[in-house]
This record gives structure tokens, C-alpha cells and sequence, in this order.
């Protein structure tokens, strides 16, 4: 850079306005707040989605990963205009979804949400708040709509989001979590399973996922409630009670929400969540399929976490 050029640089980031400039978009705002349900993956979070959007009017997207880059991206994107801002925010969010594959090979995760780049932009642009909270918001709103119509809440399902509670939280301050958990020896067999994972790294990611919200609700256990996936699905009724109350959600009948476009329920994965709900005798079938030594490096590795839980370890 020339040396005239430097001194202009540094003479427009002294001016006067330069600390205003800096907090123009604030991250949070004092609308309305998603609910989170959390989780490491394989527990149950698309069955879960399923039965809330099935039974309360509410409407839960596929799976969306970004959340946590998305919060990076603001901190380096708060000097751009509203409109640059907006873009770019969501430009990110396509771009973590479109690198993740969706229902069909070639499809992605922006392919299955159903929604338009540029009605996104648009009702960014019409919005009130000047925040990257609303930025997202205007992203589930827009899935909501096209979606799920008459859903009065909006919520998210994706396990990635384990990872990046905190810096969700930053957005949605006043947000709400179910901390999904299901018995880490059922769930890493079913991430080997259904998606090929080395069975001790999914092991691994079991223990990283629930330490990390562990962590994260220590100091906010009036925004988490509990569920166990077995509980899911034993007692279905009782937990949709406890989770209608918690999370203050308007019940209907599933009579009245049919037809919604749920975008993942296609995927060979996410086949046990179609029919909604899963026979309660199925919740153990994973002891016939586990092998001994896989068995003996969960208990040694999960045991004491397993336990916490109320699981029984050998």
C-alpha cells in the first residue's frame, strides 16, 4: 500500500465515528427467540422435531449448520452497509448448508429448507431490529412460512449446535434448550450404522457433545429441560406435555398439519422418524447389535458419564 494511502486508511479509522461505526448491527435484540433442541447426533432430535411440529403449531427446519460460523462472520462484518450485511450473513448460511448433503446426492441442506435467497433478503431488509439475530430469524421465518404455515414458533434441531451453544446464545440471549440425550452406546452404533463412522470416534463425539452443554447450562438451568430419548419413547405424551409447557408452545391436533414440507424426513437416515413415533420395544434393540469390544470401549470410555444419566454400566 502506498504510503498516502495507508495515512487516509488510518485517518478514516481515527474519524470521529469510527467507534459508532463499529456497533452499528448489535448481535441480539429483544424480539423473539427460537428454542434449540441440543444434543449429540443420533439421539432422536428428527423424531423429536417431528412430534413437536406434528403436535403443537410449530415449525422446526431440517438440520442447518452455520450457526456457529455465522457468529464469527458478524464480529468481521458490522462496518458493511445493512443491505452487504444481510447478504452476507445469509450468503454464509447457504454456503455451510450447500456443503452438507441433503435427501439426494446432489441436493443440499439450502435445497431441502424450500426457500428463496432473495425473499430472505428481503424481509432483512424490511426489519425493524438491525441485528444479526434478526438477520437469522428472518431465515427461520421464511422456512416457517413457506413450510409449516399457521406455526405460531419457530425452533432448531441440529446436533452440530452442541459445539456452539455459547456462541448461539450470544445471538439469543433469552433462547430455550431440550438437551436431548440418548444412551451413547445406542447412538454411536447408529452413527455406524446409518452413517459409516469409525464406531470409537463416534463414541468420542457422544462424550465432546454433552460435556459442552454440560458446561454451557451449569449457570442456566431455568432455560434447559431434559429429555431422554428412552423417555421419548415410552412415555411420549408425558414428555410432549412437560416440553408444551416449558417451551410455551400452542397445541393442535395432527389432523390440522398435514402436508408439511419437512425437507430430511427422505433420508435413509431419518427413516425410523417418518412414522413419528418408534415402538417402545425398539429403544434396546442396539444391545444385539453392538459387539463386545465395542461395548467394553463405551463403558470404559462414556461410563462414568453414562451413568450420570441414569444408565446402567456393566
Amino acid at each position: 500500500m502506498a504510503p498516502e494511502m495507508m495515512v487516509r486508511s488510518i485517518d478514516k479509522m481515527r474519524s470521529p465515528g469510527a467507534a459508532l461505526w463499529r456497533d452499528k448491527y448489535s448481535i441480539s435484540d429483544s424480539e423473539d427467540a427460537p428454542f434449540f433442541i441440543v444434543g449429540a447426533g443420533r439421539s432422536g432430535n428428527t423424531l423429536l422435531r417431528k412430534m413437536i411440529c406434528e403436535n403443537t403449531l410449530t415449525a422446526i427446519p431440517p438440520e442447518l449448520p452455520g450457526l456457529g460460523n455465522i457468529v464469527r462472520l458478524y464480529d468481521r462484518m458490522r462496518k458493511c452497509s445493512w443491505e452487504d450485511f444481510c447478504f452476507n450473513i445469509i450468503e454464509e448460511f447457504k454456503f455451510q448448508c450447500e456443503k452438507t448433503p441433503g435427501v439426494v446426492e446432489e441436493e443440499s441442506r439450502w435445497d431441502e429448507l424450500g426457500v428463496r435467497f432473495s425473499d430472505i433478503i428481503e424481509r432483512c431488509k424490511e426489519s425493524e431490529s438491525k441485528s444479526l439475530a434478526s438477520v437469522v430469524r428472518a431465515l427461520y421465518k421464511e422456512y416457517m412460512e413457506k413450510n409449516m404455515p399457521g406455526s405460531t414458533k419457530y425452533g432448531d434441531k441440529t446436533p452440530w449446535n452442541a459445539f456452539h451453544v455459547g456462541r448461539i446464545d450470544r445471538m439469543f440471549p433469552n433462547a430455550k434448550y431440550i438437551h436431548l440425550i440418548r444412551d451413547g452406546r445406542a447412538s454411536a452404533l447408529s452413527y455406524r450404522e446409518s452413517l459409516n463412522y469409525n464406531y470409537q470416534d463416534a463414541v468420542d463425539r457422544w462424550i465432546d457433545a454433552n460435556k459442552k452443554i454440560e458446561n454451557f447450562k451449569a449457570k442456566r438451568q431455568d432455560r434447559f429441560i431434559t429429555i431422554k430419548y428412552e423417555n421419548l419413547v415410552s412415555e411420549t405424551d408425558a414428555c410432549l406435555s412437560v416440553m408444551v409447557e416449558f417451551l410455551e408452545l400452542e397445541e393442535t391436533v395432527p389432523e390440522n398439519r398435514v402436508n408439511m414440507n419437512y425437507g430430511d424426513m427422505g433420508a435413509k437416515h431419518h427413516r425410523n422418524a417418518e412414522s413419528g413415533k418408534i415402538m417402545e420395544g425398539r429403544k434396546d434393540a442396539w444391545r444385539k447389535r453392538i459387539t463386545k469390544e465395542e461395548m467394553l470401549y463405551s463403558e470404559k470410555r462414556m461410563g462414568r458419564l453414562l451413568k450420570s444419566y441414569g444408565y446402567d454400566v456393566s
